[in-house]
């Protein structure tokens, strides 16, 4: 009779490691966490790597846009100003996006900043300077004796949404230089 129950507990056990019904449950608790990690993190970095492409291609069509112009009025700026928020879509650009632009030209050697004006509610300066400033112009950049060029510089906040423990809340910003095609633009009308 001992032999029996030592044979039926050994084969009890035998049966019990063989059973791997909650196998998958314990295999799904150790990799859940690290998955929905990994899909935040994509969810916040894919929003990082959109805005900055949004703020690229909207500080260049601003400064292409004005650059355009034969003359410009303040109501032309602000007609320009107004399509930056569609630009930005989907983030909200009335959340703390700023968008400067400046004229700046060269002069009998001196350069100047001949105007600046911004939108939005951010609180960044340009990188630039103030007008009537000799502009502080990137590494290696130069303007031409007689020319004028226009920057064009937008500057957004990026808070991220579920991992701010990874990505960290900065503000993005992106410059355009171009110089007009039509008139110097040294002067708003």
């Amino acid at each position: 009779m001992r032999v029996r129950r030592l044979i039926s507990r050994f084969i009890g056990a035998k049966r019990f490691r063989e059973n791997d019904d909650g196998a998958v449950l314990i295999e799904l608790a150790f990799i859940l966490p690290i998955l929905v990690l990994l899909v935040l993190g994509a969810f916040d970095g894919a929003r990082l790597v959109l805005l900055n492409q949004k703020i690229q291609r909207t500080s260049m069509a601003m400064a292409d846009l004005v650059g355009q112009s034969q003359g410009l009025t303040e109501a032309e700026i602000t007609s320009l100003f107004d399509a930056i928020s569609h630009a930005m879509s989907p983030f909200d650009f009335n959340s703390g996006g700023t968008v400067i632009v400046s004229s700046m030209s060269s002069n009998d050697g001196g350069t100047t900043i001949n105007w600046v004006r911004n939108f939005g509610d951010g609180e960044d300066g340009s990188t630039f300077g103030s007008v009537g400033d000799t502009p502080t112009l990137p590494d290696g950049f130069t303007i031409r004796d007689g020319d004028s060029i226009i920057a064009a510089e937008v500057f957004y906040p990026f808070e991220p949404i579920f991992l701010d423990g990874i990505f960290t809340a900065q503000t993005f910003s992106s410059y355009s230089i171009i110089r007009p095609r039509f008139a110097r633009l040294t002067s708003i009308e």
